[in-house]
C-alpha cells in the first residue's frame, strides 16, 4: 500500500507547462486524416503536483482517431479510464459520448490505459459489451500492449491509437544503449 502511495506520488508529477498545447499533427500518408489537423492535448488525470518531488517525465502522447477521423489528444501521465458519462468525468478519464459511445455499447467505465515508463498498456475493468485489441478480446483484468497504429474497440466504438511520444523518448541515447534488449524491444514504433 505505502509503495502504490510512492508510486502514484512520483508519477502523478505533471509537467504544468504540458496541460493543455495546440500542435500540429504529423500524420502518415496511409492515416485516414490525410491533411494535418490541430489536436489540444489534455494531460489525464489532472493530479496536483506533490511539494517536495521532483518532476519525473513518465509521460505518454497518444492520439484517438475514430473511424471518421475524428481525433483526441491526451498526454497520460498515470491509469487513465476510459468510458462515457459523468462517473468518467468526475475520475478524469477520457469520455467518448461525442462519439456516440452510448449508442455504441460502451459501459460507464468501460477500460483503462496504464502507462509504465516501457509500455502503455489497454485493460478491460468489467465491460458489459467487451474490448478489443486488433481483432483480439481482452479478457477483464488481462492488460495488452499498445504500439502506435493499434486498433482499440469498445463495445462497438472502434478507434486506432497513436503515440506520438513515449517516456523512452525523454532518455538519452547513452543510457537506451545500458537497457536490457526486452526493453528496447518493447517500446513503441516511433511515429516521427
Amino acid at each position: 500500500m505505502a509503495q502504490d502511495k510512492k508510486h502514484k506520488g512520483r508519477t502523478a508529477q505533471l509537467n504544468q507547462s504540458a496541460s493543455s498545447e495546440q500542435v500540429v499533427a504529423r500524420q502518415k500518408p496511409q492515416e485516414s486524416l490525410s491533411q494535418a489537423s490541430k489536436i489540444t492535448y489534455h494531460a489525464v488525470p489532472r493530479i496536483p503536483n506533490l511539494p517536495g518531488e521532483a518532476y519525473i517525465s513518465r509521460h505518454w502522447r497518444i492520439q484517438l482517431i475514430n473511424e471518421e477521423g475524428d481525433a483526441k489528444g491526451f498526454d497520460v501521465y498515470d491509469d487513465v479510464v476510459l468510458g462515457r458519462g459523468t462517473c468518467v468525468r468526475e475520475r478524469l478519464g477520457i469520455d467518448f459520448l461525442e462519439w456516440e459511445a452510448e449508442e455504441k455499447g460502451v459501459s460507464r467505465e468501460h477500460a483503462l490505459l496504464r502507462p509504465t515508463p516501457t509500455c502503455l498498456y489497454l485493460v478491460d475493468i468489467g465491460s458489459t459489451n467487451g474490448t478489443f485489441h486488433n481483432i483480439e478480446s481482452v479478457a477483464p483484468g488481462d492488460a495488452r500492449e499498445l504500439a502506435d497504429g493499434d486498433m482499440i474497440v469498445l463495445g462497438r466504438l472502434v478507434f486506432t491509437i497513436r503515440i506520438m511520444h513515449s517516456p523512452l523518448d525523454d532518455l538519452p541515447i547513452a543510457i537506451l544503449g545500458h537497457l536490457p534488449d526486452i526493453v528496447k524491444n518493447t517500446g513503441p514504433a516511433r511515429s516521427n
